[in-house]
């Protein structure tokens, strides 16, 4: 941390994985992603789909998980992974379902930081559309706050239910 305020470089899952070749249960983002995986928020969607799963091996339990387009963006400070934002590609549309960051980089409105960077990464996709959860859980609450304010800045419309229309880059 600087000055007591995170700051965050964000690790691309999809890149992660081609410069380290895919999948390696000795590397600590791949062994922190299926961590994640294991231990979803009891009563989620995520929890009942990957439920019947748990049982795979972790290769086999990532390996399922990346080829039913679920990714993600991982958050670090001086190396050391502090946050995330998970996501599935459905119907052309990002769903997020986990946002986290550790408790030391909390209470610094870095939930705006998160939203930003999964529009941006949206937009370098040409994903036009992302819903943030169902817009109810309170970090997603924060996220889906922070974009209405700064929606002409970021080039997004927060419509309900989480969505978020995400404008293409303005050209130069």
């Amino acid at each position: 941390m600087s000055d007591g305020n995170c700051v965050l470089n964000v690790l691309v899952l999809s890149d992660h994985e081609a410069a380290i070749g895919g999948f390696n249960p000795n590397d600590p983002v791949c062994s922190y992603v299926v961590y994640c995986m294991r231990h979803p928020d009891e009563g989620s969607e995520f929890e009942a789909y990957v439920r019947p799963l748990l049982e795979l091996p972790d290769a086999d339990l990532y390996a399922r998980l990346r080829a039913d387009a679920y990714s993600g963006l991982l958050f670090l400070e001086a190396g050391e992974i502090v946050g995330h934002v998970f996501f599935q590609l459905v119907e052309g549309c990002h769903n997020m379902f986990s946002m986290f960051l550790v408790p030391r980089c909390r209470g610094q409105r870095m939930s705006g930081q998160l939203a930003r960077a999964f529009i941006e990464h949206s937009r370098g996709l040409s994903v036009e559309r992302v819903r943030f959860g169902k817009g109810k859980h309170p970090k997603m609450v924060a996220a889906l706050r922070y974009l209405s304010a700064h929606g002409a800045e970021l080039g997004v419309c927060v419509e309900d239910a989480g969505y978020v229309e995400v404008r293409p880059a303005a050209s130069d």
